[in-house]
Order: structure tokens, then C-alpha cells, then sequence
């Protein structure tokens, strides 16, 4: 079974993140997991390194060459660096110059050939969003967001949530660490949860004098004082972090959906069309069953409708910007929500989730399978005769093609917005 890959976050500085990670990581190993720790942060000076003193000799970036010609994950381990308690540990690079070549092209495979190796791949990603990091997200299976309980971490923590749900993380795969919880003058977590909206997987209470001693030490806290306060709270979270049900699994973009992106593909093929030229005239066929895709899609417009009362969303709230603006982004977060748990798992493209979140929100909201026709300007007209064809004009030919709306209250309602604007309505 492949590894959880965990990936522990903070866009705020001085949080404590590193701690986390590195007591997290160890606390699990020392259970009897195989773990690796990963450093992507590349801002932090391999801080991870000196809380395990160790000197690791490789990086991520000289594995890279040999994931090329092997294709055995066990190659991994000839790389990382085991620290006394069990855990591996890998940084992603050991010098500046290597930098540039941690990209998301780079990342991905390593990621995946590390995930064959390992019961669980804890990672450090640093506190600025980066495409590496958001390629790091995409493969993993949980998001841990590490806070103190002050006022300015959790403003800027929300934040951080925000920009996540903005590129598609479903909530559930989200979880917050609160460090440092026991704090004089503090938030209070019930505070800080309620404000964030968010579940607290774990909260590390303030002791600083058990931490100096261990960072000093160079060796992790729940090794170092393995029944202090803070070191039962790590072992309290590895044991959560051996619950199944919290993880989101992770898949590649759905494969009915690449026939759609093949490379070199015509416009025809593109919509799911084939002409075929006999008796000077051209014939077009459609598919005639719905793909996976496409009863995915169905079912969360169906959940979507019913969970935020769409049926009583009108035309003209639609047509108002800051009522529609607010709407869509309501949309948005839910679809993404119930994608996941229809689909059962997050696909690991971000770019891929925001397409068909678009798609399935353009339909609850928007003209549904018409938008795509919309932006495109050499088409000059579009037809629908219901809910199965519609018709668009490009370069004067007539094309029936292979989109068709979820049903027929979609094509009625797609007409209401339409003419909604010019103060028509459908009786």
C-alpha cells in the first residue's frame, strides 16, 4: 500500500513548524512505521537537520538522476540519512546552487517512487505558496496547518486556509495543529477552532524548556523527554495519524477525461465528434453513453441543488455581481467537498479539479455546457434543441456536438438566465 504523504504547513513564520515535523516523524517510527522526513523548506537553513543532528550528504535533486534509470523505490534508501530513531530523512537540497532544479516536474516523481517505500512520508514545505509546494499538496493526503493560539497567526493561518480552498483542497483533508496551545494570554482553541473553521487534530502544549534543551541537544523531544507533556501530545497525534478514515486519497487525473486532451487532436474530436465525408455532404455521430466523468458530475449537481437550495436561487440574484460573486464562491467550496467524497478521493491535479469544479458550477450556475462554446470567438452561433444536442456554427459548418446538459430543468433554467437580463421569463 502506498505511503500517507503528510504535509505540514504554515505561512506563518515561528510557529514551531519544524518542531512539528520532526517530532511527528519520530514518534511514528519509534511506533514501528516506516517513515521518511522530508525538507522542502529552503528558507529555514536545514534547521531540520540540526534538530536531528545529522549531516545528510544527498538531496532529492541527486536521486534524481538515478529514478531515471531504476525503477526500484528501494533506491531511495541509498540516498537518505537514518536518524537513531528509525526515521529517514532526506533534504532537498544541500546547496544553493541546487535550488533551481526543485520544480514540480521534479518533485512529482520522487514523490511517488518514495510512496512505494514507506508507510508514511512526512513533509516540511516551507511558509510561501510555490508551485512546488502546491505539486507537494496535490500528492498528498493530508494538510496540517500548525498555529499558535495568538491573534495574528490565526488571521494570517486563515488566510493560508483560504488561498487552499481557492485552488481546490476539499476541507476534510485539512487539519490544524495548534503548538505552544497552553500559552499565558492566548487564544483560547475553542476560539481559535470556531474562528478558523477548522479540525484540531492535536494540541502541543508550551513547554519551552523541554524544547530548548532537546533543540540544543540536537535530538527530538519525544526521544530526549519522552514522558514530558509535549512529548505525549506528539505520541497522542502519531496515534491519530494511524486512523485511516482522515486521509484523502489521492489519484491521477481521471483517464476518460484525457481522450479529451490528447495532444494534436482536432476541434471535432475534441467534442467528443467524428465527420465522415460520403455523398458530398459530412456526418456526425455523438457518444452515446455518459462517461464516468460525466455521472460524477451529475450527481454532485444533484447534491449541490439540494444542499445549498439552488432551486430558490433566482435569475436576478444571479445578475446581481456581489450576489453572484458570493454564491459561486459558496458553490465552489462545496463542490469541491462532495467531489471528494463522491469520487472518493482528490485528483492530484489542481488544474484538473479546478476544471471540473468550473464545469460543475457553470452548470448549477452558469449555461452549463454553453460556457466552453461562449469563450470560444471563432464560433458564431450556437443551438440547442434539447438536452442531448446541441448544435454550433464554426467556419459556416453546422456541428452537432458530443455535449449535452444533465437534464431538461438544466436547459430551462440556463434559458431564465438568459433572459432573465431583458425582463422575460419562460411561463
Amino acid at each position: 500500500m502506498p505511503a500517507k504523504t503528510i504535509t505540514i504547513f504554515s505561512n506563518k513564520g515561528g510557529v514551531g513548524k519544524t518542531l512539528v515535523c520532526v517530532n511527528t516523524a519520530t514518534a511514528l517510527a519509534l511506533s514501528g512505521k516506516r517513515v521518511l522526513l522530508v525538507d522542502l523548506d529552503f528558507q529555514a537553513g536545514q534547521d531540520m537537520a540540526r534538530m536531528l543532528n545529522v549531516s545528510p550528504r544527498y538531496s532529492i535533486v541527486d536521486i534524481l538522476p538515478e529514478l531515471e534509470k531504476n525503477e526500484n523505490p528501494q533506491i531511495i534508501r541509498n540516498f537518505i540519512t537514518t536518524h537513531s530513531s528509525g526515521v529517514d530523512f532526506i533534504t532537498s537540497v544541500t546547496n544553493t546552487r541546487q535550488i533551481g532544479l526543485i520544480t514540480p516536474d521534479t518533485v512529482r516523481p520522487f514523490f511517488k517512487r518514495a510512496a512505494m517505500a514507506y508507510d508514511y512520508i512526512i513533509v516540511d514545505i516551507g511558509k510561501s505558496f510555490t508551485e512546488v509546494l502546491i505539486a507537494v499538496l496535490d500528492l498528498s493526503n493530508l494538510i496540517l496547518l500548525v498555529a499558535t493560539p495568538d491573534i495574528l497567526a490565526v488571521y494570517q493561518i486563515k488566510w493560508g486556509l483560504e488561498v487552499l480552498q481557492s485552488q481546490h483542497f476539499p476541507l476534510k483533508m485539512i487539519k490544524l495543529i495548534l503548538n505552544r496551545s497552553e500559552s499565558h494570554g492566548g487564544v483560547a482553541w475553542q476560539e481559535v477552532k470556531d474562528a478558523l473553521g477548522c479540525e484540531i487534530i492535536a494540541r502541543i502544549p508550551s513547554e519551552g524548556r523541554t524544547g530548548g534543551v532537546a533543540l540544543n541537544r540536537g535530538i527530538p523531544c519525544v526521544v530526549d523527554s519522552p514522558r514530558s507533556k509535549v512529548s505525549l501530545a506528539f505520541n497522542d497525534l502519531a496515534d491519530a495519524l494511524k486512523v485511516e478514515s482522515i486521509y484523502v486519497q489521492s489519484t491521477e487525473v481521471l483517464k476518460v477525461r484525457k481522450s479529451d486532451e490528447t495532444k494534436g487532436e482536432g476541434f471535432w474530436e475534441k467534442f467528443g465528434v467524428t465527420d465522415t465525408v460520403g455523398h458530398s455532404q459530412v456526418k456526425y455521430s455523438t457518444k452515446k453513453e455518459e462517461d464516468e466523468v460525466a455521472k460524477l458530475k451529475k450527481r454532485i449537481h444533484e447534491r449541490l441543488i439540494e444542499r445549498m437550495n439552488l432551486k430558490a436561487v433566482t435569475p436576478e440574484a444571479l445578475s446581481d455581481p456581489e450576489q453572484a460573486a458570493a454564491i459561486k464562491k459558496q458553490a465552489e467550496r462545496l463542490v469541491v467537498d462532495l467531489m471528494t467524497e463522491e469520487a472518493g478521493a482528490i485528483v492530484s491535479s489542481h488544474q484538473e479539479r479546478g476544471k471540473l469544479v468550473t464545469e460543475i458550477v457553470n452548470e448549477a450556475l452558469g449555461l452549463g455546457p454553453l460556457e466552453e462554446f461562449l469563450a470560444d470567438q471563432d464560433i458564431t452561433d450556437i443551438m440547442v434543441n434539447n438536452k442531448d444536442e446541441i448544435y454550433i456554427e464554426k467556419g459556416g459548418k453546422l456541428i452537432l456536438t458530443g455535449r449535452k446538459f444533465l437534464s431538461n430543468q438544466q436547459v430551462r433554467s440556463v434559458i431564465e438566465r438568459i433572459i432573465a437580463p431583458l425582463g422575460r421569463s419562460i411561463e
